[in-house]
């Protein structure tokens, strides 16, 4: 249907083949819709292949959008490749699941990160390396971070991590604890060598001292 610029149409199509390639069955439902405010279009496609390279099928949605210049797609396929692996593919950067009544966001992805909220894990493994690295409330100003882990009685935990602690700041009363934590020649070595001086203001000392 068309009036003007205005446009919109569904389209069935569907294609049944055999030849020396082998054999190929397929459907493509269609709709569009265009106007001056943007065009919107769907389509959902089935597709089944038999032929010497293997064996594949394919089911597939696609939604696309576009409003003043900016396009949007969003869709998703499942297939059985020729090697008999199985995939799922998403095209979004939100999921969403829902359940008595509720709507979550489990995850999201960004194109190349994958962001997760709340997780909260059962009892089994958690193998190492599993999470590579964790900022989460992490505050570089503050003195001190918290978290917590619950669990179930009789289930393990295993946590890796890791601490950067900068030099403190001496003031005379740390760096004389400084002094006397490292008395005797230990400390008067260090002194020589220039390792704690009171006119930097700092203590580059490492670890237990200058607390």
């Amino acid at each position: 249907m068309q009036t003007n610029s205005d446009r919109g149409y569904f389209l069935n199509e569907q294609t049944a083949r055999i030849n020396q390639d082998g054999v190929f069955a397929g459907q493509i439902q269609d709709v569009y819709a265009r106007n001056d405010a943007g065009t919107a279009a769907g389509r959902i496609k089935f597709e089944a292949v038999s032929s010497p390279g293997g064996v594949t099928a394919r089911f597939g949605i696609q939604l696309s959008t576009e409003r003043g210049g900016q396009y949007a797609n969003a869709g998703f396929f499942m297939d059985i490749l020729p090697d008999g692996q199985r995939r799922t593919v998403f095209d979004a950067n939100l999921i969403a699941f829902t359940a008595n009544g509720g709507l979550t966001y489990p995850f999201r992805f960004n194109g190349v990160e994958t962001y997760i909220d709340t997780l909260r894990l059962g009892p089994g493994n958690f193998l190492p390396n599993s999470i590579s690295q964790s900022n989460s409330g992490y505050d570089p100003n503050a003195s001190s971070i918290q978290f917590g882990i619950t669990t179930r009685p009789g289930s393990a935990v295993m946590i890796f991590a890791e601490f950067l602690r900068r030099a403190a700041i001496c003031t005379p009363a740390r760096l004389r604890r400084c002094l006397a934590h490292r008395s005797g020649r230990h400390s008067a070595a260090r002194q020589g060598r220039g390792l704690l001086r009171y006119s930097d203001r700092q203590c580059p000392v490492t670890a237990n001292t200058c607390n």
